[in-house]
């Protein structure tokens, strides 16, 4: 799982029914993510929102080094 720091974006590797590696991505607005975008863990059993994976997290502004 590789968890984007500057923008809201998840990307996850799954196995899928022919046993091959697949690329999942999660994505959300810089602004905040809506509150049914979730990322899901099946091996894990965890559900959790994008909007608590990015909690306190301060985003670059996208004018800075202008």
């Amino acid at each position: 799982m590789l968890i984007d720091p500057d923008r809201i974006l998840v990307e996850c590797y799954r196995r899928n029914e022919r046993d091959n590696w697949e690329l999942m991505k999660t994505m959300g607005e810089v602004a905040g993510a809506a509150a049914e975008d979730s990322l899901l863990l099946n091996s894990v059993g965890l559900e959790i929102g994008l909007p608590q994976v990015y909690e306190d997290v301060v985003f670059p502004d996208k004018n800075e080094g202008l």
